[in-house]
């Protein structure tokens, strides 16, 4: 009786863990995307609704985006700080890169706001502040030929190949 009792509890756990994981890829699905208003009107952060150009403008930050293209075909998107708020120099210090972990973006690196992350920190003390996307993510889904969407090929490279 009791180990019935164990056999069930185990049952509603796993049912329970597959249903967050099912609903977690189902609220991903791009047709489900909220629009700004919406996000705005649910009560989120302003911060959290801004792309990282945005996000560096409404810091005083001045930001380019570039794209480049790897050989393999992937297009992705970095970043540049080309203006510090507190930067006054007229040369910048030489080039600085900075790649997120897994599973992120450069956004990582400005989320903490202007006087903790780590792009505003480094871009105010005068550096090239240069800031890399990994291939796949919000940033760098492009490809010349291969949709991430519809294509299982896009998604074959190497962690190696992540990077620039």
């Amino acid at each position: 009786d009791n180990m019935a009792s164990k056999r069930s509890n185990t049952f509603k756990v796993l049912l329970a863990s597959l249903a967050v994981v099912a609903l977690g890829y189902v609220l991903r699905s791009p047709s489900l995307y909220l629009r700004r208003e919406t996000e705005s009107s649910l009560g989120y952060p302003k911060d959290s609704l801004l792309n990282f150009t945005e996000l560096t403008a409404e810091y005083g930050y001045v930001s380019e985006e570039h794209k480049v293209v790897t050989e393999d075909g992937y297009i992705l998107t970095m970043f540049r700080i080309v203006k510090a708020r507190n930067c006054h120099r007229a040369k910048r210090s030489p080039p600085v890169l900075l790649m997120h972990g897994l599973l992120q973006s450069s956004d990582s690196w400005i989320d903490s706001g202007p006087n903790a992350g780590l792009a505003y920190l480094i871009s105010d003390a005068c550096y090239d502040l240069w800031l890399g996307n990994v291939r796949g993510n919000y940033y760098s889904r492009g490809h010349v030929r291969l949709d991430p969407d519809k294509d299982p090929a896009y998604w074959k490279f190497y962690i190696e190949q992540i990077g620039i």
